[in-house]
């Protein structure tokens, strides 16, 4: 189903009371928040399954080395396409819904294709970006045995990046496709994809960790394998299921899409983007590194923690995917109704606030069995029963952060959110709870560090709430958003 079939009511000035409209909004991102947070899990799980099967070996060194390297893909290398590609919620969103309101049928037709243009320019670039992180992954034995690391561990962590290193294209690809679908007003086609690969995902580690012998080096050798499948499912998902909805915006490959000015505009917004999301995502991976200085207690409980904490992200995700393509849709409509643009921008925090008191409070109640679930030892269920609490109390901060942030992607404001996570995170949260875990009198260890990261979240979410609700001129970004989404 197209965007204008979807939603047609709502393209227009509405005559509608405030509360049903921001009702209807809530209604519609939820809706399109599920499929984006459950493709989000989908997508974490492909590594995760792949590690697992490595543990299969018993080999505590190619465990470590598996860990290491899908954790340092993912703040360096994936980091790009997740982040990059939401330029795409910037200017491609924009770009469907002005072809789409476009009265001139003929004239339609070929602005719709402005966005397959965009798709191209998204592949070609982000690739171009990545090819620089590349050099890292092929020689990171150095940076890690600078960094401490024991050398048998950076020595396998290195062989394992430059296997993996194969996978980006098809990483890259499959992000970039499934925003030309989600900007579209399609969220279910990558999930679907996603759900395919799952059995697929394990035959292959299986069949490259263990029948065939590659051990350690199959699982990157499978995860690169699944990636490239992923991308060209849901390539040939759009040209057949998608091909009266989303194909439509598909022009064929052009040297347009390497316009100097076109390249220059994304990647003013790809690299901000970037930048946000991972700015958070490192703050994090340096609480577990922290962590790994108080005690094995502290390092275990530090997992289970960040595993229950992936997994409730996803919910922030998706409704920040869903929120970041409604707002670049409602930007460019040629005439647009300026109270339902500031509508639908509460809209995505007010869902947030739900989605975080739930989960939150959900959270309170099984924070002793979530313990138990992963370990047997005492210790490490009481500092994991005591901790979670925290992860509770920020859930609605993350899902202000994540829905907010989504608003800020879809208006093309990316920097904003890139300069709210490194303040929150590198000026305040870490050297705060790095104070707080090891240098005050109670030495509040692992406890103290997520104390640091609840502050963090808080100033994020805070801050972005308040550039949304309080710091957007509407007309301005409708303006903006209409002239960016001119062919170029």
């Amino acid at each position: 189903m197209s965007y204008t079939e979807e939603e047609t009511p709502l393209l227009g000035v509405r005559k509608t009371s405030t509360a049903q409209l921001l009702a209807e909004e809530m209604l519609l991102l939820t809706k399109r928040a599920i499929p984006a947070s459950t493709g989000y899990m989908l997508q974490n799980s492909i590594p995760t399954v792949s590690i697992a099967i490595v543990s299969l070996h018993g080999d505590d060194l190619a465990l470590s080395a598996a860990a290491h390297g899908y954790m340092i893909a993912l703040v360096t290398g994936w980091v790009v396409a997740l982040g990059g590609s939401t330029a795409l919620d910037t200017l491609a969103a924009a770009a469907f819904t002005r072809a789409q309101t476009n009265p001139n049928k003929h004239a339609r037709k070929a602005e719709l294709k402005q966005v397959g243009v965009l798709l191209q320019r998204a592949v070609v670039l982000l690739l171009a970006l990545f090819a620089c992180m590349a050099l890292l992954w092929i020689w990171s034995e150095s940076i890690l045995l600078a960094l401490g690391q024991p050398r048998a561990l950076a020595a396998l962590v290195q062989q394992f990046l430059r296997v993996l290193v194969g996978g980006a294209p098809g990483y890259i690809a499959f992000e970039c496709i499934k925003k030309f679908c989600q900007v579209q007003g399609d969220m279910l086609s990558s999930t679907l994809v996603l759900v395919a690969m799952l059995p697929v995902n394990v035959l292959l580690n299986v069949a490259l960790v263990q029948g065939l012998g590659f051990g350690l080096l199959g699982s990157p050798m499978a995860v690169s394998l699944v990636y490239y499948l992923s991308a060209g499912l849901l390539i040939l998902y759009v040209g057949t299921i998608g091909r009266t909805t989303t194909r439509q915006a598909w022009g064929g490959w052009t040297w347009h899409a390497l316009d100097w000015h076109g390249v220059i505009q994304f990647y003013r917004l790809a690299i901000p983007g970037i930048l946000m999301v991972g700015t958070e995502w490192i703050a994090f991976e340096i609480v577990a590194l922290l962590a790994a200085r108080c005690n094995d207690s502290a390092m275990a409980a530090q997992s289970v923690i960040m595993t229950m904490d992936q997994v409730l992200n996803a919910l922030p995700f998706g409704l920040g995917v869903a929120s970041s393509s409604r707002l670049g849709n409602l930007l460019g409509m040629r005439s647009c109704d300026l109270r339902l643009l500031r509508i639908s921008a509460q809209a995505a925090p007010a869902v947030a606030t739900v989605m975080g008191l739930l989960a939150g409070t959900v959270l309170l109640f099984v924070r002793r069995p979530i313990g138990q679930l992963f370990s047997d030892t005492e210790a490490t269920i009481d500092l994991v029963a005591n901790v979670l609490p925290l992860v509770a109390a920020f859930q609605v901060f993350d899902g202000w952060a994540g829905s907010c942030g989504g608003v800020l992607r879809g208006m093309g404001r990316q920097h904003l959110g890139a300069n709210c996570n490194l303040v929150a995170y590198y000026v305040v949260a870490l050297p705060l709870g790095y104070w707080l875990a090891f240098h005050t009198d109670l030495a509040q260890g692992l406890y103290g560090l997520w104390t640091g990261q609840v502050v963090a979240l808080g100033l994020v979410g805070a801050g972005e709430y308040v550039a949304v609700t309080w710091g957007t001129d509407w007309d301005e970004q409708h303006r903006r958003a209409n002239a960016r989404a001119d062919p170029l």
